[in-house]
Order: C-alpha cells, then sequence, then structure tokens
C-alpha cells in the first residue's frame, strides 16, 4: 500500500490526530524492555538451550568412544564442545551472519575423525597421537579459511561445490557416518546386544515419531527428547548412572591431556574439510532467513555476508582446536527452531546461548552429560543421516544430458563407497598424506567430482 504523506492545508489538529495515530506503529519495534519482555526471553530462550544441548552432546560421546577415552577425558571433552560452540555460534549472532543459527559440531568433522580412528588400528597410543594431530590440523584449517575469508577468497572457492558435487558429498557423508552410528548404536562389549539394539531402536522411533508427528514444539526437540529417553532407559536398567564422572573433572574448563602433533596428511586433510564446509554457509543462511522473513526483514545474502560468516567460524575452529574440542560449522536445522518460536529476536539466543555455556562449563554438569552412553548418542545422531541422503537425492537433477550427468555423479560415488569397503590397514604402506587421502573414501569421492564436474566436456554441455 502506498504512503499517503500529510497535506500542506491540514490544520495542526488534524496532524497531531496523525501523529498519534503512527506512534504505535513507531514502538511497536523494539518493545520497551521490562518484567513481560524479559518473561518472553526467557520463555523464547528455552527451546534454544534444548537445541544447543542437542547438537552439541551426542558428537563428542560418539568421538570419545571411537578414541577409547576414560569417562573422564570424554566429559572433558563434551564440556570443551559445548562451551566453544555456544561461544562461537553468540559471535556469529552478533559480528558474523547476525542470525539466530547455533554453531555445532560438523557431520563432516566427525567423519574425518571416524576415518582417523580406522586408520589408527585401535592402538590407544596411536589414537591419542591421532588426536593431537587432529587438534593442530583443526587449528590450521581455522587460520587458513580465516585468512581466505579476510580476503574474500572463500566466495570464488565455493563455486566448485555445484548441485553435482554436493549431491555426491551428502551422500558419501550420510552413508560414512550411517557405518559409525550403527556399529556403535546396536553392539556392546564387542557384541550383537540385544538390550542396545532394542534401547536404540527405541531413541530412534521416539527422535522420527516427534520429528514427524509432533507438535511444532515437540519437533524441535525431537533429539534432545530422543536422547532422554534412552538415557532414562539405560539407567532403568543399570547400563548406566545419573551422575558425574567417577573421577571429578578440574575447576573450570578441562584442557586436553594430548598435545599438538603435526602430520602433514592430516592438515591437508583437515583444510579440505574445512574448504567443503564453507558450503553449508549458503544453505544455513538462507534457511534462516527465510525463516526469519515473517519476523523481519530478510537478510541479504551477498558474498561479503558469507565471508564474515566463514570468518568467524574459521576464527572458532582455530579456537576449537587450541582447547580440544570438534569442529563446528552453523547448521541449517536452527531455521526449524526460529519457526517454532515464530521470532528472530537475538536476545533470547544470545541469553541461552552464555546461558548453556556457564551451565556446560561447570565441571559436575559437564560429567552428568558425559555419562549419556555411547549407543544412546549414536542412535540420535543416526537419524540425522537420513535428511542427509535425502538432500544429496535432491541435488540430482537431470540436465540436458542425462546420460552423461548420471556418469559424473555415478563413478565417484562408486569409487567413494569402494574405498569404504577396503579392510582397514590396506594403504599402510603408502607415505603418510597419500595414506590418509587414498583411505576415505568422502575425500577422493569429492575431489573426483570436482574434477569431472569442470571438465571441459561437462562445462560446455552442462553450464552451471
Amino acid at each position: 500500500m502506498a504512503r499517503l504523506e500529510p497535506e500542506a492545508s491540514l490544520s495542526p489538529k488534524v496532524k497531531v490526530a496523525e501523529n498519534s495515530y503512527r506512534a504505535p506503529v513507531v514502538l511497536k519495534w523494539p518493545a520497551p524492555r521490562g518484567v513481560g519482555s524479559a518473561a518472553r526471553d526467557a520463555v523464547e530462550a528455552g527451546p534454544w538451550i534444548g537445541f544447543i544441548l542437542a547438537n552439541t552432546v551426542a558428537a563428542p560421546i560418539v568421538v570419545g568412544h571411537l578414541f577409547l577415552l576414560s569417562s573422564t577425558a570424554t566429559a572433558g571433552l563434551v564440556q570443551r564442545t559445548v562451551v566453544i560452540a555456544c561461544l562461537v555460534s553468540a559471535l556469529q549472532a552478533w559480528r558474523g551472519h547476525r542470525l539466530t543459527a547455533v554453531e555445532g559440531p560438523a557431520g563432516l568433522w566427525l567423519s574425518v575423525m571416524a576415518a582417523l580412528a580406522q586408520v589408527s588400528l585401535g592402538d590407544p597410543h596411536r589414537l591419542l597421537a591421532t588426536l593431537a594431530e587432529f587438534r593442530l590440523g583443526l587449528m590450521c584449517t581455522g587460520v587458513v579459511l580465516a585468512a581466505l575469508s579476510f580476503f574474500g577468497a572463500v566466495s570464488y572457492l565455493q563455486r566448485l561445490f555445484t548441485e553435482r558435487v554436493m549431491a555426491v558429498y551428502l551422500i558419501l557423508l550420510s552413508v560414512q557416518l550411517a557405518s559409525v552410528f550403527v556399529p556403535q548404536a546396536v553392539v556392546a562389549d564387542g557384541r550383537l546386544n540385544g538390550v542396545t539394539l532394542a534401547r536404540s531402536g527405541l531413541v530412534i522411533l521416539v527422535t522420527v515419531l516427534l520429528a514427524t508427528r509432533g507438535s511444532r514444539r515437540l519437533r524441535s526437540l525431537s533429539l534432545l527428547s530422543g536422547l532422554l529417553v534412552g538415557w532414562l532407559l539405560a539407567v532403568a536398567f543399570g547400563a548406566s548412572r545419573l551422575g558425574p564422572v567417577p573421577a571429578p573433572l578440574p575447576a573450570g574448563i578441562a584442557l586436553p591431556t594430548w598435545g599438538l602433533s603435526f602430520n602433514l596428511g592430516v592438515v591437508v586433510t583437515c583444510i579440505f574439510a574445512g574448504l567443503v564446509n564453507t558450503s553449508n554457509t549458503v544453505a544455513t543462511v538462507r534457511a534462516v532467513s527465510q525463516a526469519t522473513a515473517t519476523a523481519s526483514p530478510p537478510v541479504e545474502a551477498t558474498p561479503r555476508l558469507f565471508d564474515r560468516t566463514n570468518l568467524v567460524t574459521a576464527v572458532g575452529n582455530t579456537f576449537a582446536g587450541l582447547a580440544g574440542s570438534l569442529g563446528l560449522i552453523s547448521l541449517s536445522s536452527s531455521a526449524g527452531v526460529v519457526r517454532l518460536t515464530r521470532s528472530s529476536r537475538r536476545v533470547p539466543f544470545l541469553a541461552a546461548c552464555l546461558i548453556t555455556a556457564a551451565v556446560a562449563a561447570a565441571p559436575p554438569t559437564a560429567g552428568v552429560l558425559a555419562s549419556i552412553p555411547a549407543s544412546v548418542a549414536a542412535a540420535s545422531l543416526l537419524v540425522t543421516t537420513v535428511p542427509l541422503m535425502v538432500l544429496g537425492l535432491e541435488n540430482l537433477r537431470p540436465r540436458a544430458r542425462p546420460d552423461l550427468e548420471h556418469v559424473r555423479v555415478a563413478v565417484p560415488l562408486l569409487l567413494g563407497l569402494a574405498i569404504f569397503s577396503v579392510p582397514v590397514g590396506t594403504f599402510q604402506g603408502t607415505p603418510g598424506i597419500l595414506r590418509l587421502l587414498l583411505g576415505n573414501g568422502l575425500v577422493v569421492g569429492v575431489i573426483v567430482a570436482i574434477a569431472l564436474d569442470r571438465a571441459p566436456t561437462a562445462r560446455s554441455l552442462h553450464p552451471s
């Protein structure tokens, strides 16, 4: 509707009436702060706290199980991951993309760590050395991506990750993560356990039912609800305890006992994974900005915004490596919480981040969170692999020549899946960097997909 400007002939009385009519519109946003506003902030912060916990607690528990960490070391990993994720999320909302989107452990980082753990062949000393190498690799990745983002180069590199490449990446990522989560969800003490299988099945059932059939409020808390149900069942049957770890954490933030170690292969793998993760920025910014469009003006997705977002994520990953936590990424699923609360206000989001960080920083709380069984955490994360596979299949859109299109997707997919099935230790005789790259089907598949996608024939037939 066009705006009607007051005519010059209006009397002062009419002008006052017009101003009094417009006053409520001006005062509606931002609303005056008071008791009612504080109560509204508290109500809107609740779903964010649940969402943050559901997306940051399970991954470090699974990593602790993969690397044979003690309960105390796993509690420290949970503590550091939750605190760093909350602080980086708050920094993104303040100076990054300035949206209400949570930074959480990335599936690709978890995939890289699982591949590194597999190469270590179950040797406890080698596993700790691998963690030290990954820690330095994550720091190097953060520094490199921060420099690229500062100079605006990441936006150009993201052009490599077209829909075809992302389809290969998402499908291989979902397969690799599922191959990690399924054994942990059904195996206990090295063998298939019926009780563990039934409990994991119930966790998956509760999570899926709430995510698909639950109310709007329950959908955003489906992961957390599944975790709680599985945890309580484990406590009821004596498979877990509802309390802190036996050996308490020291006061403050518990730094990792493993140090820093340089491995060129790990550094190259981490940097490549970091570059692939930048492609997720576009999806997250668009998803969250679309969800907030009804409550505030839509965010303009510019290259500068993406560079600023990637810069904050890179800085966060640098500190994550320094603190010995997991790599982070902006979670596009945050849009679900925005739709639930129907608000894009940053005050409740920032409050939720700071409250969760303060609670997780307390050693007793971190110990309680780390007591969630690895099978329950793996079952909860297993559900998240389904949307990855669906999104990857949706990116397989037929082009002008579907035969060539299918070949350019099928070759890297088959190659990556074939490497997944190669026995552990096959590449032990090759140099370190080649052993890590060739032994990771996801990395090889994505590299081949980029090469085929950028081939001259492919580009001339199917311009992006």
